[in-house]
């Protein structure tokens, strides 16, 4: 008998982060296509959506690998970063991290543009509260405590005004303690995992999607399904 053409059909990928438009950056992780590795190290971490690099060049600097909830991560640690050039340099941005720190570090940086005071996604001080730079002093919008003992989701909603730019933390939307706001240069050199190879974290990354846009509220929900199931992250 013949088979049912219906069941040769593909079934259904599921939501794919490149359904929704301008996304700008597109990290990840568990997809062992994207990583170049050389004596089991991370020296590159390549962009799914456009083609950029991560890269380190000094083998000790190298990120290892790790597991999130059984999916691979980078380990980043001590002098362990990557950086790139200008992968994205345009606001409004909405930006989605995950990542589970083994213990706090003081201004632990999970994401970092220049080498200063600049965009910074970071640990403020050594208390391991969860920090978004958004201003080109050292100020910037405290939230949280970050866990040290699961997995993560940090996303952030900018846009031209401090008043439309939230922050979630697994989904739900965080009200910030203190903080001042504008928008610092994104041009330049990026780094995950330090500050120009200062104040590192200690911890896993598993996936980072930038959007050169301000998501919806839908989209923002999809993307936050997505990078939950699939991170075994329970979210809002």
């Amino acid at each position: 008998m013949a088979m049912n053409p219906r069941l040769l059909r593909p079934t259904a990928s599921g939501f794919n982060p490149k359904q929704i438009s301008n996304l700008a950056m597109w990290l990840d992780g568990n997809d062992a296509s994207s990583l170049t590795l050389v004596s089991s190290a991370v020296s590159e971490w390549k962009d799914k959506a456009n083609n950029k690099v991560f890269a380190q060049t000094t083998a000790n600097n190298r990120p290892t690998l790790e597991t999130i909830n059984g999916k691979t991560a980078l380990a980043f640690g001590g002098s362990k970063t990557l950086s790139c050039v200008d992968p994205f340099t345009t606001y409004p941005l909405s930006m989605f991290f995950v990542q589970r720190l083994v213990a706090h570090t003081n201004f632990g940086m999970t994401y970092t543009v220049g080498g200063g005071n600049d965009f910074n996604l970071r640990q403020n001080g050594t208390g391991g509260t969860l920090q978004i730079q958004m201003t080109s002093t050292a100020a910037g919008y405290a939230f949280t405590t970050l866990s040290t003992t699961a997995a993560e989701l940090i996303s952030v909603v900018y846009e031209s005004t401090a008043a439309n730019s939230v922050a979630y933390l697994n989904g739900a939307a965080l009200t910030p303690s203190s903080g001042s706001f504008s928008q610092p240069t994104l041009s330049g050199t990026h780094w995950i995992g330090t500050r120009n190879g200062g104040f590192p974290i200690n911890g896993y990354i598993g996936e980072i999607l930038i959007y050169s846009k301000t998501v919806s509220a839908s989209e923002r929900s999809k993307i936050t399904q997505y990078l939950g199931k699939k991170w075994g992250i329970t979210v809002a």
